[in-house]
């Protein structure tokens, strides 16, 4: 690096003449740009090439103001986070295997009347009860 501009048949320019043979080619190129596109649009995979790449730079315009609003809400996530993985890691082991045990029957337990709570919204949207079904089913 910091040596001079390689031609393409391997010569070293240096200074102003460096300088105008990037002018050149940058000159030669224009055009080249247009004619990709219009050579991607004449197949379905290159407009959806070019699809993509459009919506991808519209995503990131767009989100740019975004991130600047979210930065300072990611930041204190993640600070409460990396403070919550230290404490934990203060634990000792005992206490740690514990805290995964109790973890896991929680999680269990919510997840249980998570599910009972679903399948009565589910039978009530059905027009159906559980002691409706005891019923039918009970002699």
């Amino acid at each position: 690096m910091g040596e001079g501009i390689r031609t393409r048949e391997g010569g070293l320019l240096k200074g102003a003449n460096g300088v105008r043979y990037l002018r050149d080619q940058m000159a030669e190129a224009a055009g080249t740009a247009a004619g990709f596109r219009d050579t991607l649009l004449d197949t379905f995979a290159g407009q959806g090439t070019l699809l993509g790449g459009s919506l991808q730079t519209l995503g990131n315009v767009v989100g740019a103001p975004f991130a600047q609003v979210l930065k300072p809400v990611v930041v204190g996530m993640v600070n409460g986070l990396n403070l919550v993985l230290r404490g934990v890691q203060a634990l000792s082991e005992p206490i740690k295997v514990v805290g995964a045990f109790l973890l896991l029957v929680g999680g269990a337990a919510v997840t249980a009347k998570m599910g009972l709570g679903l399948m009565g919204a589910g039978m009530s949207a059905l027009g159906l009860s559980f002691a409706g079904l005891m019923a039918a089913a009970l002699p």
